[in-house]
């Protein structure tokens, strides 16, 4: 789960083009959907607004780069009347110190990825004696999403727990947990080498596949269209090479890329001619989607494969389609552990559905 990290895909243009009425975004509330801007009555699970009143949240985590998030969420408290603390390193104080009181603000080193630190800081946060009163701990970048989690466990609140971040940041566990859900079953495993994916290729009896780093982001090191032997063999030789080359260079140390995160194969999804990637931005209460908004994603690359391009809220495709995309990110979220809290799910419709 993750608020864009990837810095093409958010800095690029968003066409806020008006939508037919039958591409208005999605909103579930209980059973059924309901158009955004209409009125609906609260069901039991979903929470109203007025609730938010006197609750407090930890938020964790800023970035230069991305100043609205933070602005957004302080507007937004004010508007709900939610007490926000912010807790973040404190070389970053220069990013709040206009919008974040001292007496909201939470000095610890999330930077810091080594377990033991992640560790240490999440339960020096948990000792703060706001941790005892607060509601909820929410986080808005990849970046910080182990360390967010960590703290969300420690704390026992609302939040997205450690083991959803886990198995959401390695794609072999992403995967090993969705394809307990027939509905969401892909075939796919990790691969150590040429030979190996050769052999995982005739495993799977097969056809059309796609190479992947097991951790990754931007859409980088990335094959698809892999339909013989010889293309998995050739695409495998060099993804490994290039992520090793990349892997030494030391802007790869801020970035999922500071180790080989290793490769697997899996096999690959076809659109539905036609359609477009849809992300979907969802927030989660008790395990129902009680907000979503679904937007196209036009990419970019000789098979528009790479992520760039524009983004247009919300989504082109007919109300009944973002229904049926809603539905399905909702699934997936509950099946990898995310009932409370904040992500975006990245989607394609596929002859079989979303």
């Amino acid at each position: 789960p993750h608020a864009g990290e990837g810095g093409v895909r958010v800095s690029a243009v968003a066409a806020f083009a008006p939508a037919p009425a039958s591409a208005v975004p999605v909103v579930e509330r209980g059973a059924g959907a309901q158009e955004a801007g209409r009125a609906a009555p609260e069901e039991p699970g979903v929470l109203p607004a007025s609730s938010a009143k006197g609750k407090t949240v930890i938020m964790v985590g800023t970035k230069k780069s991305r100043p609205f998030v933070l602005a957004e969420a302080v507007r937004t408290a004010k508007a709900l009347g939610v007490d926000l603390y912010l807790v973040d390193d404190l070389a970053h104080r220069g990013h709040s110190k206009d919008l974040i009181d001292d007496s909201h603000f939470i000095a610890a080193p999330i930077t810091d990825r080594d377990p033991e630190a992640v560790e240490k800081m999440a339960k020096a946060v948990a000792a703060h004696p706001v941790a005892a009163r607060a509601d909820a701990v929410a986080g808005y970048f990849s970046s910080y999403a182990k360390v967010t989690a960590r703290i969300t466990d420690l704390v026992g609140k609302a939040g997205i727990p450690g083991h959803a971040v886990t198995d959401s940041d390695d794609k072999t566990s992403t995967r090993r947990v969705l394809n307990q859900d027939k509905d969401l079953e892909v075939p796919s495993r990790a691969v150590t080498s040429a030979e190996d994916a050769k052999a995982a290729f005739r495993e799977f009896g097969g056809g059309k596949f796609i190479l992947k780093t097991i951790r990754g982001e931007n859409s980088r090191f990335l094959a698809i269209d892999l339909d013989t032997p010889e293309k998995v063999e050739k695409a495998y030789r060099e993804m490994d090479e290039a992520v090793k080359a990349f892997a030494a260079r030391p802007e790869s140390k801020t970035t999922t890329f500071s180790n080989h995160p290793g490769i697997m194969l899996e096999r690959m999804l076809e659109k539905v001619p036609g359609s477009e990637e849809t992300s979907v931005e969802v927030v989660m209460q008790k395990g129902k989607a009680v907000f979503a908004m679904v937007s196209d994603t036009l990419n970019i690359g000789p098979n528009r494969e790479l992520a760039a391009g524009s983004i247009t809220f919300p989504s082109q495709a007919p109300a009944a389609v973002h229904a049926a995309i809603v539905a399905a990110a909702e699934k997936a979220l509950r099946v990898i552990g995310i009932a409370d809290g904040n992500a975006r799910v990245d989607m394609m419709l596929t002859p079989q559905g979303p």
